[in-house]
């Protein structure tokens, strides 16, 4: 009797060993298997190879997953190997989540694929597993490919490289890659800063595939009087006859500068006399203006004027042309009509460089009425003048008259002869 206790004891301990050996293994698997995988909504088997991969592309990859028993610490990820840069990754992985015997979990993960990835073969690898390291894994091959047109912008230098005062330069170089299969021609490359309402252009003759170009330096001004602040720069490359873009912004600090203010101050206008009499229909005042253009480059400047009732203003030269540090005098006459109200009379000058005036000056005459004596003056010169034309015009008629005597007094003389 003991010998069968003994037995059928050992036998117990023998079935609980397995069934604790059964459930260290359960425990130590994951407990779900891959049903189907979908790569940017279409089925993916089990080792296939996949073409139509276009690198830079972002690809989504559902992962039906049935589960055999609970587990609570599933972690599903998904990876493309053989990249050759460190610093180039695409790879995606799930929270983790809890499975619970006999139900279907979906997963959708998500793959970005770099710009730089080579044309050729890569192995994506679908990876399930628990905090124990065990793991379902389920394989395939994607087949990268390029497409016909794509340009990126690799890298944007700015010069000054963070920061720019306004009223200077700022420079920007922009190097692209032709990712496409084709060679591009004619591609725009642009530059702005909306916001100011600035922009730069340039133009690369050839963009082989896969090479690299880097455009001439675009030159833009930033306004003299520009806010501080920082500013978004678009840089924008049209490419493939213009029918394709690619745009990226970056942000660039605007600090004050030292040029705001002073641009009235780069022309320096001077009127030497701003009040003068004059005396109703006599000669007028003259009144010079000094322009000096301490800019640093040239300037036309416009010069009008409008003048009240009674008064005659001309302007010689109303137009003048100075080269930077050059200084001109323009000057502006004027004179009183003999109906010319007496007293003070003003008239407006302005002097201007294409749209901005730059100052408005107010001159002043003083019009004196003509007296008494200058009207019996004036009449007496008439008068005067009158009497010697009679005067001229009587020796004339002597003149002639004695002519004429002695043409009689021959012509007798002949005949008594």
């Amino acid at each position: 009797m003991n010998t069968k206790l003994r037995l059928f004891s050992v036998l117990a301990l023998m079935l609980i060993g397995l069934f604790a050996i059964s459930g260290i293994a359960n425990a130590d698997s994951v407990p779900v298997s891959i049903s189907s995988v979908f790569i940017s909504g279409l089925p993916l088997a089990d080792g296939e190879v996949r073409g139509g991969i276009v690198r830079g592309d972002t690809v989504d990859i559902l992962v039906k997953l049935d589960a055999t028993d609970d587990d609570n610490n599933v972690v599903v990820e998904v990876t493309v190997e053989g990249l050759d840069h460190d610093s180039e990754k695409a790879t995606d992985k799930t929270s983790t989540f809890t499975v619970k015997t006999g139900k279907t979990y979906y997963k959708t993960l998500t793959l970005e694929l770099p710009e730089r990835m080579d044309v050729e073969e890569y192995a994506l690898r679908i990876e399930v597993s628990n905090r124990k390291d065990d793991e379902v894994v389920y394989n395939a091959v994607l087949e990268v490919e390029s497409d016909r047109h794509k340009v990126i912008i690799k890298d944007v230098i700015f010069s000054p490289e963070n920061q720019v005062k306004a009223g200077r330069a700022l420079l920007t170089s922009v190097r692209v890659k032709n990712m496409g299969e084709d060679e591009e021609e004619d591609v725009k490359i642009k530059v702005s800063i909306p916001e100011l309402g600035i922009s730069a252009s340039d133009y690369i003759d050839e963009l082989e595939s896969e090479d690299s170009v880097t455009s001439e330096e675009l030159y833009m001004r930033i306004p003299e009087c520009a806010e501080t602040g920082q500013y978004a720069v678009t840089v924008t490359v049209e490419y493939d006859d213009g029918d394709e873009e690619v745009s990226e912004s970056f942000l660039i600090d605007v600090v004050e500068g030292e040029t705001c203010g002073l641009g009235a101050e780069k022309t320096v206008i001077a009127v030497s006399t701003e009040a003068q009499t004059v005396k109703a229909g006599k000669s007028g005042a003259v009144y010079p203006i000094s322009i000096s253009n301490t800019g640093s480059s040239a300037k036309t400047y416009t010069v009008s004027s409008e003048a009240s009732e009674g008064l005659d203003v001309k302007i010689s030269p109303n137009v003048a042309v100075l080269s930077a540090g050059e200084t001109k005098v323009v000057y502006v006459y004027a004179s009183a009509n003999e109906d010319a109200s007496a007293g003070e009379q003003t008239f407006g000058v302005t002097i201007k460089s294409g749209d901005e005036t730059l100052k408005e000056l107010s001159l002043k005459v003083n019009v004196e009425a003509s007296s008494g004596w200058d009207k019996v003056k004036k009449g007496l010169e008439v008068a005067l003048v009158v009497l010697v034309v009679l005067l001229v015009v009587i020796g004339l008629i002597i003149g002639f008259n004695r002519l004429k005597g002695d043409e009689d007094e021959d012509a007798k003389e002949e005949t008594y002869y």
